[in-house]
């Protein structure tokens, strides 16, 4: 993917709309069908923590996995049961991307992203990136993440294989979220 061909959005969070996530409070998340469009309320809810910031839904659709940055961890819902299991990752778990077998994390305290085995749900390493890193996309074939650095004001390219920033670019002031748009 070019770097051209990456979005990022920068500014207060408040006034950036996101089709899944927590409401401006923090204290409630809504994902998937949670809410009964034909009923206008709310179908279930699930407790997970203190600060809950951003969810994916993993390709496969059996597991939500989410950040509680209040708590310095993360956690993963079973879809089918709705059981929680919570995981300490570390200082401000910012975004998270589920990639096949693995979990990256963005960690805005400590300017790394961890990455997880999905199975064991263990860190496996961590990777140093830019000053606080927030938003966290994968490139369609896996092998690059591409992470906003919030007070980098730049956009980090990592290449996956070698656990390392590959590449940089300044994206403009504090960008909090990324989307590749081409593949």
């Amino acid at each position: 993917v070019r770097l051209e061909d990456v979005s990022v959005l920068t500014g207060d969070t408040g006034a950036i709309p996101l089709g899944v996530g927590t409401y401006a409070s923090r204290t409630a998340v809504v994902a998937g069908n949670a809410v009964s469009q034909a009923a206008r309320a709310v179908r279930d809810r699930i407790a997970v923590g203190r600060g809950p910031t951003f969810i994916q839904v993993a390709s496969d659709g059996r597991e939500i996995w989410g950040t509680n940055t209040g708590e310095a961890s993360i956690y993963v819902i079973d879809a089918a049961s709705r059981s929680v299991a919570t995981i300490e990752v570390g200082a401000m778990p910012q975004h998270l991307t589920v990639v096949g077998d693995r979990v990256y994390v963005t960690l805005g305290g400590q300017d790394q992203v961890a990455v997880l085995d999905r199975a064991t749900r263990r860190i496996l390493t961590r990777i140093p990136v830019g000053r606080k890193p927030h938003g966290i996309w994968p490139s369609a074939d896996g092998r690059r993440l591409y992470v906003a650095h919030e007070e980098g004001h730049d956009l980090g390219v990592i290449d996956v294989a070698a656990g390392r920033v590959a590449a940089t670019a300044p994206v403009g002031k504090k960008p909090i979220a990324v989307v590749v748009s081409r593949p």
